[in-house]
């Protein structure tokens, strides 16, 4: 039988393929990069696969390096939760936490639980940014970020999912009685829509129904990053917005906002904490983590 891969040589070779320079990635290492590239070789040899393609200028992953990548990551990633899991008998994370979440949907679902994790990790100091927006970890030095929307690993960063962020299409009574209830989603075309987009750019709404994706231009008369401010707004009976659940519940529950268009619903939209990517994650990160995946568990 075959020995099996070592965690040592997973590290080495997610390393490089990270950074895809073998300079930088044996800097990481404390390695020589001669070192670092006789290893990966030896690893190639034993896999019988070439993983990297290499020039005088550039490295590249194959198509055998990047399912080798992909699954590297997860088995480290294993490894890092089993580190952690056990490390938290013998050790408690501390240092300082830095954590960036969206504004409003913080202060509803994260917030009203930073005590708990506070008296958790009595030894952690918690830095944590509400606010809405694209925000750059590695620039702004966070450790992790709470993100709505579709997201995927990357060479930076890596992504954990959380929880569905549920969505729905809504207008007040008021607003139905004056303008009338759109049938179909072409109908919103011509009717007062109040549109969500952090980055005050596009004026396109992606619903699904029976028949698949459609995307549906949408003439806001409010645009705005402010989720508060779309909220009261459609209150107020001024347009139709797509509002996530976690904001509008007792609203529809109680009849203020009305939901329309229910053969049809906004594309998925998922809740997830990205942070960077790296072979060991520290003791901090994986307790934020652990933390919002069961503060979430019981969400779909």
């Amino acid at each position: 039988m075959a020995r099996q891969l070592s965690t040592e040589a997973l590290v080495e070779f997610v390393t490089v393929a990270r950074h895809l320079n073998f300079a930088r990635a044996a800097g990481d290492l404390r390695l020589h990069p001669s070192v670092l590239s006789r290893r990966i070789r030896r690893l190639e040899d034993r896999l019988g696969v070439r993983l990297l393609d290499r020039d005088t200028r550039s490295v590249a992953l194959t198509e055998a390096g990047s399912a080798l990548l992909a699954r590297a990551l997860d088995v480290l990633d294993r490894i890092n939760d089993a580190e952690a899991e056990v490390s938290r008998f013998a050790s408690e994370p501390e240092g300082t936490l830095r954590l960036s979440v969206p504004n409003l949907f913080g202060q509803i679902r994260i917030a009203p639980h930073l005590p708990e994790f506070m008296r958790r990790y009595p030894k952690l100091r918690l830095e944590i940014s509400f606010q809405d927006g694209f925000v750059d970890l590695i620039v702004h030095r966070f450790d992790a970020a709470v993100r709505i929307g579709a997201l995927e690993d990357g060479n930076d960063l890596r992504v954990r999912r959380l929880a569905e962020n549920r969505r729905v299409i809504c207008a007040s009574p008021s607003y139905l009685a004056r303008y009338g209830t759109p049938t179909h989603p072409s109908d919103l075309q011509h009717h007062r829509t109040l549109h969500f987009t952090p980055l005050l750019s596009g004026t396109s709404w992606r619903l699904k129904g029976s028949g698949g994706e459609i995307d549906v231009h949408v003439n806001p008369i409010l645009a705005t990053d402010n989720i508060v401010a779309l909220l009261h707004a459609a209150l107020a009976g001024e347009g139709i917005a797509i509002l996530g659940t976690f904001i509008a519940e007792a609203d529809l529950e109680s009849g203020r906002l009305v939901p329309i268009l229910e053969p049809y619903h906004p594309a998925e939209s998922v809740v997830s904490i990205v942070y960077p990517n790296a072979p060991h994650v520290p003791r901090k990160v994986h307790a934020v983590i652990e933390f919002l995946s069961q503060l979430f568990a019981g969400d779909p």
